[in-house]
């Protein structure tokens, strides 16, 4: 194989960590790498980069509903509710909470997504997803994108260790949607379904979400993912005070420093 054949902007590096299953059987050096691409990868149309993000002039400005995956999302299932939020707001979704809408502008996937059925998608309208964590997106027919994960990118006079990501979930909104609400200058947040309970006991979610995600694996401890979470979320909060970003919760369990607000309020 020739290795001209590479596409510009290869990088072996990053073509391992979009792809973790070759980690997984021993593929890591740049001559592996390079030779796995080059006979198999190309065909299989895998990732072997990063997509540049710029920001979405159609959602500066805009208001955004995040929706995640606690059972509070159950209220979506009635299809006037759903479309009524399709037809106000532009619509980000976490991992399993895509079933409720046709049309969405990003979905954001994280490690414990186990696997894309395209069946699931069929008929749905996805603008853009994400998947800065390990999970299989191989199959998927739309376009993936890296997130910078780091808080310090918008607030660098943060303490350092909030910049480490969180894993799994609490990581999704916190580290990545959050950052990319920023990003794209929206004026205002809705958040359904990520309500962040203190000192949960193995919380619930909705009824897709064991179909797709894996939640076998205790992400961390509890006690200390929820008290690292509502640092962040304070941190959050003084960003969006500082940028002019209304950000509110429509969970009435929700535990953040966000104003609750009922949903049916905002419809």
């Amino acid at each position: 194989m020739n290795p001209s054949s590479l596409p510009t902007g290869f990088d072996w590096r990053v073509y391992l960590d979009l792809n973790p299953d070759l980690q997984s059987v021993g593929i890591a050096s740049e001559q592996q790498a390079v030779l796995h691409y080059l006979t198999h990868g190309l065909q299989e149309k895998r990732l072997h980069r990063w997509v540049s993000i710029r920001p979405d002039p159609v959602l500066k400005g805009a208001t955004v509903f995040i929706c995640g995956t606690s059972p509070e999302v159950e209220v979506l299932n009635d299809r006037l509710i759903t479309e009524s939020v399709s037809k106000r707001y532009k619509v980000l979704c976490i991992n399993t909470a895509f079933h409720f809408f046709d049309t969405i502008s990003a979905l954001f996937l994280n490690g414990r997504f186990r696997h894309v059925d395209d069946r699931a998608f069929k008929g749905k309208n996805i603008g853009q997803v994400f998947t800065p964590f390990d999970c299989d997106v191989r199959d998927h027919p739309l376009r993936h994108y890296h997130v910078d994960v780091s808080i310090g990118r918008y607030l660098p006079e943060i303490h350092f260790d909030l910049n480490k990501a969180l894993p799994h979930g609490p990581t999704t909104l916190l580290d990545v949607v959050f950052p990319f609400c920023v990003f794209n200058d929206v004026s205002r947040i809705f958040i359904l379904g990520a309500e962040y309970i203190r000192n949960p006991v193995g919380p619930p979610r909705h009824s897709m979400d064991a179909v797709y995600v894996d939640r076998s694996v205790p992400s961390m401890d509890a006690v200390l993912e929820n008290e690292y979470s509502q640092r962040k979320l304070k941190t959050w909060k003084s960003c969006f005070d500082s940028k002019g970003i209304g950000c509110f919760a429509l969970s009435a369990r929700s535990e953040t420093p966000f104003e609750k607000i009922d949903l049916h309020d905002i419809l």
